[in-house]
């Protein structure tokens, strides 16, 4: 099996302070992997290193086999990695149809602008029936949805997505949560970071436990629900990271 992303050794630091230290994981292609934690622990740090956002002090991130360092955010777009952040970004004057254009950046991608479209209001049909309202009078449940097909329209190799649950209603976690399950099963490779261990490991394959900037725990996701540290830390006991359940769903 082809390793598409690939952390080696890798330290990210905000000045002298180590937000990542010696992280070490891969995802291969066709996998979903995901990455849990506490607030803080360095997940979204990962995420913005492998896009390049932030620069990796040591260590080395390849994508496909290539090393990135001098490799910009726009390059690494092209090559095929595509980020969903955690606060969505999106121009909210636009139109729902205009924010997911603006994600088919590269030729590739623009060259088959319809049917991604189509893929994405068939996932989403909500978007279709919202397609001309401005994106930011949308619920927060809906603005995940164009934020993730925004990711889609760029036809990544590889999903990164950045606490996809994080403030949504219960009920719109499901349908989130039904449209991964749509992709993973559609054999797109992801990389989900996540503070809900239950939502995480319910749709992984592997997993890592990341507390402090460092990869502490890994393995398959079945063996980690199983893992009485995973247990008592995030699934149960003292549940000291459980996501907290929203009551509403607001912009």
């Amino acid at each position: 099996m082809t390793t598409l992303l690939e952390f080696r050794n890798v330290t990210v630091a905000y000045g002298e302070a180590v937000a990542l230290s010696s992280a070490s994981l891969s995802v291969d292609e066709g996998e979903f992997v995901t990455v849990i934690g506490p607030n803080g622990a360095g997940k979204t740090t990962l995420l913005n290193a492998a896009m390049g956002v932030l620069p990796a002090r040591e260590g080395v991130i390849a994508f496909d086999g290539l090393p990135l360092r001098h490799e910009p955010p726009e390059r690494r777009v092209e090559l095929g990695m595509v980020i969903v952040p955690e606060r969505r970004e999106l121009f909210g004057r636009l139109s729902v149809e205009d924010n997911l254009r603006l994600g088919a950046f590269t030729p590739r991608a623009r060259s088959d602008n319809a049917n991604s479209l189509a893929r994405i209001y068939d996932l989403f049909p909500v978007l279709a029936e919202r397609r001309r309202q401005a994106a930011g009078t949308l619920s927060g449940g809906e603005q995940q949805m164009v934020a993730l097909g925004r990711a889609l329209m760029a036809q990544p190799r590889i999903l990164m997505l950045d606490e996809p649950s994080i403030g949504l209603a219960p009920r719109i976690v499901q349908q989130i949560l039904a449209a991964i399950a749509t992709l993973k099963a559609s054999g797109l490779t992801a990389i989900v970071v996540e503070q809900n261990a239950h939502l995480a490991l319910g749709i992984a394959d592997r997993a890592y436990v990341l507390e402090a900037g460092e990869i502490v725990l890994s393995g398959s996701a079945s063996a980690l629900r199983n893992d009485p540290r995973v247990t008592e830390v995030y699934l149960g006991g003292g549940n000291r990271y459980a996501e907290t359940d929203p009551s509403n769903d607001q912009p």
